[in-house]
């Protein structure tokens, strides 16, 4: 019984008066996070209402909303206090509900013992909030030098940030950055949480060692380089500039900052075919709009297309230059062949309308442009 349901609950109880809203129906709803539900049967029927039995679920899975829901009409609705003796997945308070729990009940959340479960787990939101808490009301700093270590090895960045923050000794050297470095597969929450700790290691001690590499920066935010740059305009040579501005897959902000700061020149054909690899449309855009000679040539979205067969972003592109030039893209068949459509087939047909019916014209100008071309 998910949220999608409460329209069928809603249909079937106006239309048979005798469907009934039990307990165990309400449980099932609150246990999997049904908000929708529970507000419904609420207003359709106050008197019934979940079990406390369902709260432990509650708790494990962060349904926070839920947890507010039902607290506001019954302010019985709490758990036991957190009492596992053993760190288990089916049992760890997750960390939104810690936090939520905490501010109403702070009895029912043993600090110390959360901490080290979470740790053990490998939990670490949950982890570095109930450190913080226990710093913050006992000045106690209870994470260890193997707490410390895990968390690194499972780039728990925001968690290292603190332990160094409260304990010095811990600052890393060059050496050791270089060995936590993020690899470019990982996602960009943990590099922007790695720059976040390069950030605080820069403003701690001034070493220009700490400051983030142009591999650091690819595809981050323009404020991310901006921050860099305005502490050291030259950390970064032009050419660094302008990798950093090439790696974009969305956005603009880069784009805008170079060109309008810096006075760059980046509305060009080179940045252009960057951005089309990328399936930075909206940079495409921005570039061709400045720019109309950056368009990119048919050629080049040819052999794009070719090199990149699982592109998923493909059908945007060519969604886009169909709307723009649409006598830029390669033949129909070409793109079939060569392009991932998923549920995009209506784009293909599109294309292959009007080249069929511009097929002579398209034809005209193959011929003068492979003329053009052999001189």
């Amino acid at each position: 019984m998910h949220n999608d349901s409460r329209e069928l609950l809603e249909i079937l109880y106006k239309r048979k008066r005798d469907f009934s809203l039990d307990q165990e129906s309400l449980d099932y709803a609150a246990n999997y996070g049904s908000l929708k539900v529970l507000q419904w049967a609420y207003f359709t029927a106050p008197t019934v209402q979940p079990s406390k039995a369902c709260i432990s679920s509650i708790m494990v899975r962060g349904f926070v909303k839920v947890f507010e829901f039902l607290y506001r009409h019954n302010k019985e609705f709490l758990p036991e206090a957190y009492q596992e003796t053993e760190a288990h997945w089916d049992t760890i308070w997750h960390h939104d509900m810690i936090v939520k729990l905490y501010g109403i009940a702070p009895k029912l959340v043993p600090l110390e013992l959360l901490y080290r479960h979470s740790i053990e787990l490998k939990k670490y939101q949950a982890a570095l909030w109930t450190g913080k808490q226990i710093y913050k009301t006992k000045g106690d700093i209870i994470f260890t030098a193997e707490d410390f270590n895990t968390a690194i090895g499972h780039e728990a960045w925001p968690f290292v940030t603190w332990a160094v923050e409260k304990q010095p000794q811990l600052l890393p050297s060059r050496e050791t950055i270089d060995s936590w470095r993020p690899g470019w597969g990982i996602n960009m929450e943990v590099r922007r949480e790695f720059l976040a700790l390069l950030d605080y290691l820069y403003g701690k001690t001034k070493d220009r060692w700490y400051m983030p590499t142009v591999e650091d920066l690819k595809n981050q935010p323009a404020e991310c380089i901006q921050s860099v740059y305005f502490h050291d305009p030259g950390h970064f040579t032009d050419q660094d500039l302008l990798k950093l501005c090439a790696s974009k897959e969305t956005g603009t902000d880069i784009h805008e900052w170079l060109s309008g700061a810096l006075g760059m020149d980046v509305a060009n054909s080179e940045m252009a075919g960057a951005a089309a690899s990328m399936g930075n449309i909206e940079a495409l855009d921005w570039i061709t709009e400045k720019n109309p000679e950056a368009f990119p040539s048919k050629d080049f979205l040819q052999r794009l297309f070719r090199v990149s067969r699982y592109f998923r972003k493909s059908m945007e592109l060519v969604l886009w230059v169909f709307v723009k030039r649409p006598e830029l893209l390669p033949d129909w068949k070409y793109i079939q062949r060569w392009t991932s459509f998923g549920e995009s087939l209506v784009i293909l047909e599109r294309v292959k309308d009007y080249q069929e019916r511009n097929a002579g014209e398209l034809q005209v100008e193959q011929i003068e442009q492979e003329t053009t071309r052999t001189g």
